[in-house]
């Protein structure tokens, strides 16, 4: 997939050979294709450059409002906009109803409200919010602590999947090691428990003084050892050992 990305922006730069990178309209029209292709990180860089040598220019303003409010990132999506010659009301709106969504998601996760957090989720993904790991591991984590295994899988898989260091330069370290510790519980629900135990040692590198993700890691490991004794248990035919083992691990 990376591979056929990088080809595209390489066709589209030899279509675009004509245009000075010199101005705002080239690196507009490069974002819009980046933008196309899920590279946000890029498209930012691109949409900055051309604020840079145009700053009258509304288009790359907005663009980057956009961008930052489909990540899920309303502060920022709130400021681009403002900054912009030409104020969007309507993403304005929106970036200011996606972070009281986020708020109301953040006071209900204190107080373990899986509820709230699953209405407040949604809501944000109805909005138009289709790029944010974090509002897709919010529903995901409601939807696991509420027992409803079949669409907690569904949504983590249509969650976007960013990799470490995309994910870090987007989201800091923190806002990553929640993801991952997400991520964490979908691989022990799914019996992946080495995957499990890869991803909560991420996790806890990223944000090693939090709690919630050290004792996650505790868990995987515990589950991930549990597992591996009983099957060498089940290997030499102790059978009720194997399962004594399991259930304690589990």
């Amino acid at each position: 997939m990376r591979k056929n990305s990088d080809e595209l922006v390489q066709f589209w730069s030899q279509r675009n050979n004509r245009v000075d990178p010199e101005k705002a309209t080239y690196h507009c029209n490069k974002n819009a294709t980046l933008i196309s292709l899920g590279r946000f990180l890029q498209a930012i860089v691109e949409c900055e450059e051309a604020i840079r040598l145009e700053p009258s220019c509304g288009r790359p303003h907005n663009r980057l409002a956009t961008i930052y409010f489909r990540l899920g990132k309303a502060e920022k999506a709130l400021n681009c906009n403002e900054t912009s010659p030409c104020v969007d009301s309507i993403l304005a709106f929106q970036a200011q109803a996606l972070q009281n969504h986020l708020s109301r998601c953040t006071k209900a996760r204190k107080v373990k409200d899986w509820k709230v957090i699953l209405k407040e989720s949604q809501a944000t993904i109805s909005l138009g919010v289709d790029s944010a790991p974090l509002v897709y591991c919010l529903h995901t984590e409601a939807l696991l602590k509420l027992l409803r295994h079949q669409e907690t899988h569904a949504t983590y898989e249509k969650m976007p999947k960013f990799d470490l260091d995309y994910s870090n330069k987007l989201f800091g370290p923190v806002r990553s090691a929640y993801l991952l510790m997400i991520g964490t519980h979908i691989y022990l629900a799914a019996d992946m428990f080495e995957d499990a135990v890869t991803t909560s040692q991420q996790a806890s590198k990223l944000d090693p003084s939090s709690s919630e993700v050290n004792a996650v890691v505790r868990r995987a490991r515990a589950v991930a050892s549990a597992k591996m004794s009983g099957n060498l248990l089940f290997k030499a035919s102790k059978f009720t050992e194997a399962y004594v083992v399991y259930n304690e691990g589990l």
